[in-house]
Protein backbone atom coordinates (compact mmCIF):
# COMPACT_ATOMS: atom_id res chain seq x y z
CA UNK A 1 0.00 0.00 0.00
CA UNK A 2 2.55 2.22 1.25
CA UNK A 3 4.78 1.53 -2.15
CA UNK A 4 1.50 2.77 -4.33
CA UNK A 5 0.66 6.31 -2.06
CA UNK A 6 4.91 6.84 -3.10
CA UNK A 7 4.01 5.96 -6.95
CA UNK A 8 1.12 7.77 -7.07
CA UNK A 9 2.80 10.96 -5.13
CA UNK A 10 5.73 10.98 -7.77
CA UNK A 11 3.76 10.94 -10.80
CA UNK A 12 0.68 13.40 -9.93
CA UNK A 13 4.03 15.76 -8.79
CA UNK A 14 5.74 15.67 -12.04
CA UNK A 15 1.86 16.83 -13.75
CA UNK A 16 1.65 19.69 -11.12
CA UNK A 17 5.42 20.38 -12.10
CA UNK A 18 4.63 20.63 -15.78
CA UNK A 19 1.00 22.90 -14.84
CA UNK A 20 3.04 25.15 -12.45
CA UNK A 21 5.66 25.91 -15.76
CA UNK A 22 2.95 26.44 -17.65
CA UNK A 23 1.33 28.93 -15.61
CA UNK A 24 4.51 30.12 -14.93
CA UNK A 25 5.50 31.07 -18.50
CA UNK A 26 2.23 32.04 -19.33
CA UNK A 27 2.47 34.85 -16.83
CA UNK A 28 5.57 35.35 -17.74
CA UNK A 29 4.63 36.57 -21.10
CA UNK A 30 1.19 38.41 -20.59
CA UNK A 31 3.59 40.81 -17.71
CA UNK A 32 5.69 41.06 -21.15
CA UNK A 33 8.35 40.27 -20.01
CA UNK A 34 11.28 37.68 -20.40
CA UNK A 35 10.53 34.72 -21.54
CA UNK A 36 11.85 31.84 -18.48
CA UNK A 37 13.57 29.09 -19.89
CA UNK A 38 11.18 25.96 -19.88
CA UNK A 39 13.56 23.79 -19.60
CA UNK A 40 15.64 25.32 -16.80
CA UNK A 41 11.49 25.75 -15.04
CA UNK A 42 10.96 22.07 -15.51
CA UNK A 43 13.94 20.96 -13.39
CA UNK A 44 13.15 23.35 -10.62
CA UNK A 45 9.55 22.75 -10.19
CA UNK A 46 10.03 19.06 -11.02
CA UNK A 47 13.11 18.78 -8.24
CA UNK A 48 10.96 20.41 -5.90
CA UNK A 49 7.42 18.94 -6.10
CA UNK A 50 8.94 15.41 -6.26
CA UNK A 51 10.60 16.08 -3.22
CA UNK A 52 7.48 17.52 -1.68
CA UNK A 53 5.88 14.30 -2.64
CA UNK A 54 7.88 12.19 -1.16
CA UNK A 55 8.20 13.46 2.21
CA UNK A 56 4.36 14.04 2.16
CA UNK A 57 3.67 11.00 2.06
CA UNK A 58 6.71 10.42 5.05
CA UNK A 59 5.29 13.56 6.88
CA UNK A 60 1.38 11.70 6.45
CA UNK A 61 2.49 8.28 7.83
CA UNK A 62 4.32 9.64 10.54
CA UNK A 63 1.68 12.00 11.83
CA UNK A 64 -1.35 9.74 10.73
CA UNK A 65 -3.04 12.57 8.83
CA UNK A 66 -5.93 11.66 6.55
CA UNK A 67 -4.53 11.37 2.84
CA UNK A 68 -7.02 14.20 1.52
CA UNK A 69 -5.73 16.65 3.91
CA UNK A 70 -1.91 15.26 3.13
CA UNK A 71 -2.79 16.14 -0.41
CA UNK A 72 -4.03 19.59 0.29
CA UNK A 73 -1.14 20.40 2.27
CA UNK A 74 1.38 19.48 -0.53
CA UNK A 75 -0.69 21.26 -2.92
CA UNK A 76 -0.37 24.37 -0.90
CA UNK A 77 3.35 24.14 -0.75
CA UNK A 78 3.25 23.58 -4.42
CA UNK A 79 1.18 26.58 -5.22
CA UNK A 80 3.48 28.70 -2.80
CA UNK A 81 6.40 27.91 -4.63
CA UNK A 82 4.87 29.12 -7.84
CA UNK A 83 3.49 32.53 -6.03
CA UNK A 84 7.69 33.13 -4.92
CA UNK A 85 8.70 32.73 -8.28
CA UNK A 86 6.21 35.15 -9.17
CA UNK A 87 6.73 37.34 -6.47
CA UNK A 88 10.33 37.64 -6.56
CA UNK A 89 10.48 38.51 -10.50
CA UNK A 90 7.21 40.29 -10.89
CA UNK A 91 6.29 41.76 -7.45
CA UNK A 92 2.94 40.37 -7.22
CA UNK A 93 1.00 37.33 -6.22
CA UNK A 94 -1.07 36.14 -8.82
CA UNK A 95 -5.21 36.51 -6.99
CA UNK A 96 -6.36 33.10 -9.31
CA UNK A 97 -3.65 30.82 -7.80
CA UNK A 98 -5.19 31.82 -4.58
CA UNK A 99 -8.94 31.22 -5.41
CA UNK A 100 -7.77 27.95 -7.30
CA UNK A 101 -6.46 27.28 -4.00
CA UNK A 102 -9.12 28.49 -1.65
CA UNK A 103 -11.83 25.82 -3.86
CA UNK A 104 -9.70 23.49 -3.15
CA UNK A 105 -9.75 23.67 0.17
CA UNK A 106 -13.01 23.76 0.41
CA UNK A 107 -13.72 20.72 -2.06
CA UNK A 108 -10.75 19.08 0.15
CA UNK A 109 -13.10 19.16 2.95
CA UNK A 110 -15.78 17.51 1.01
CA UNK A 111 -13.67 14.28 0.40
CA UNK A 112 -12.42 14.19 3.93
CA UNK A 113 -15.73 14.24 4.86
CA UNK A 114 -16.67 11.63 2.84
CA UNK A 115 -13.38 9.22 3.18
CA UNK A 116 -12.83 9.90 6.93
CA UNK A 117 -16.12 11.22 8.08
CA UNK A 118 -14.63 14.83 9.23
CA UNK A 119 -17.44 17.24 10.34
CA UNK A 120 -17.97 19.52 7.75
CA UNK A 121 -19.21 22.33 10.05
CA UNK A 122 -15.83 21.73 12.19
CA UNK A 123 -13.54 21.53 9.57
CA UNK A 124 -15.25 24.88 7.99
CA UNK A 125 -15.21 26.69 11.14
CA UNK A 126 -11.21 25.67 11.27
CA UNK A 127 -10.48 26.84 8.02
CA UNK A 128 -12.68 30.18 7.93
CA UNK A 129 -11.04 31.34 12.10
CA UNK A 130 -7.67 30.57 10.04
CA UNK A 131 -8.69 32.81 7.35
CA UNK A 132 -9.79 35.50 9.95
CA UNK A 133 -6.81 35.64 11.77
CA UNK A 134 -4.42 35.26 8.73
CA UNK A 135 -6.10 38.69 7.07
CA UNK A 136 -6.91 40.36 10.57
CA UNK A 137 -3.48 40.49 11.83
CA UNK A 138 -1.54 41.22 8.38
CA UNK A 139 -4.22 44.08 7.81
CA UNK A 140 -3.17 45.44 10.81
CA UNK A 141 0.34 45.17 10.37
CA UNK A 142 -0.10 46.72 7.04
CA UNK A 143 -1.33 50.20 8.80
CA UNK A 144 1.22 49.74 10.74
CA UNK A 145 3.85 49.58 8.35
CA UNK A 146 2.23 52.08 6.15
CA UNK A 147 3.08 50.30 2.92
CA UNK A 148 5.30 47.81 3.77
CA UNK A 149 2.93 44.68 3.80
CA UNK A 150 0.93 44.22 0.35
CA UNK A 151 -2.66 43.19 0.18
CA UNK A 152 -1.20 40.08 -1.74
CA UNK A 153 0.73 38.90 1.34
CA UNK A 154 -3.08 40.21 3.49
CA UNK A 155 -4.82 37.43 0.86
CA UNK A 156 -2.05 34.74 0.80
CA UNK A 157 -1.75 34.28 4.60
CA UNK A 158 -5.41 34.34 4.97
CA UNK A 159 -5.88 31.50 2.56
CA UNK A 160 -3.21 29.25 4.21
CA UNK A 161 -5.08 30.04 7.47
CA UNK A 162 -7.60 28.02 5.61
CA UNK A 163 -5.45 25.37 5.29
CA UNK A 164 -3.53 25.38 8.64
CA UNK A 165 -6.66 26.70 11.00
CA UNK A 166 -6.22 29.11 13.59
CA UNK A 167 -3.45 28.25 15.38
CA UNK A 168 -1.26 26.95 12.42
CA UNK A 169 -1.49 30.25 10.57
CA UNK A 170 -0.45 32.02 13.93
CA UNK A 171 2.79 29.85 13.54
CA UNK A 172 3.17 30.20 9.72
CA UNK A 173 3.21 34.10 10.76
CA UNK A 174 5.51 33.82 13.64
CA UNK A 175 8.21 31.72 11.39
CA UNK A 176 8.04 33.58 8.15
CA UNK A 177 8.15 37.32 9.86
CA UNK A 178 11.28 35.95 12.05
CA UNK A 179 12.67 34.72 9.06
CA UNK A 180 12.20 38.21 6.99
CA UNK A 181 13.42 40.17 9.88
CA UNK A 182 16.82 37.96 10.31
CA UNK A 183 17.04 38.43 6.22
CA UNK A 184 16.66 42.08 6.45
CA UNK A 185 19.08 42.90 9.47
CA UNK A 186 21.60 40.57 7.34
CA UNK A 187 21.28 42.73 4.09
CA UNK A 188 21.45 46.31 6.35
CA UNK A 189 24.40 44.61 7.85
CA UNK A 190 25.75 44.53 4.19
CA UNK A 191 24.49 47.34 3.08
CA UNK A 192 22.76 45.83 0.17
CA UNK A 193 19.25 47.77 1.16
CA UNK A 194 17.92 50.07 3.52
CA UNK A 195 15.11 50.20 5.46
CA UNK A 196 12.36 51.75 3.32
CA UNK A 197 13.99 49.16 0.18
CA UNK A 198 10.52 46.66 -0.63
CA UNK A 199 11.69 42.95 -0.01
CA UNK A 200 9.31 40.00 -1.75
CA UNK A 201 7.23 38.33 1.37
CA UNK A 202 6.45 35.00 -0.12
CA UNK A 203 9.81 33.50 -0.14
CA UNK A 204 9.49 33.93 3.79
CA UNK A 205 6.25 32.77 4.44
CA UNK A 206 7.32 29.30 2.13
CA UNK A 207 10.02 29.33 4.43
CA UNK A 208 7.49 30.19 7.29
CA UNK A 209 5.23 27.02 6.19
CA UNK A 210 8.07 24.91 5.48
CA UNK A 211 9.01 25.29 9.15
CA UNK A 212 5.30 24.88 10.34
CA UNK A 213 5.35 21.41 8.12
CA UNK A 214 8.54 20.20 9.64
CA UNK A 215 7.89 21.19 13.58
CA UNK A 216 3.67 19.97 13.29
Amino acid sequence: MIVIKYAAAVVISFFMAFAAVKFEYAYACKQDSDKNDKKKLMVIFTFAYELTAVFGVMFCQKKQLDIPYMIQLVLLWDALVIMTATDIKFKKIPNKLLLLLLGLRFVGIIFQRIFYDVRIMSALLFSVFGMLIGAIVILIGMFISKGGIGAGDMKLYSVIGAFCGLAGIVQVMMYSLFFSAVFGIGMLIVKKAGWKTAIPMAPFILAGLTAYYVLL
